[in-house]
């Protein structure tokens, strides 16, 4: 329930802070942040195991190019 909290909070954080940009390169880097954010609050909101405490799923599956076991990261996992 925290964590859908504070994904819905940085949602409107995002918009708020995105009405006044002149910038392009600031209004695509919010954008993406806007849409990771959203995308996280859905998962969270809709998936198992119930309402507001959903798992996150990410989205690459790294394995075709480490050879490792079978998992899925965010590009920021790949990172570690």
């Amino acid at each position: 329930m925290v964590f859908a909290l504070a994904a819905a909070g940085a949602a409107v954080g995002v918009l708020y802070g995105a009405r006044r940009l002149a910038s392009h390169g600031w209004a695509l880097v919010l954008g993406a942040l806007l849409g990771g954010t959203v995308s996280h609050l859905g998962d969270r909101l809709f998936r198992e195991p119930g309402f507001a405490r959903g798992y996150v799923v990410d989205f690459i599956d790294y394995d075709a190019f480490a050879g490792t076991s079978p998992t899925s990261h965010s590009p920021a996992d790949a990172l570690h």
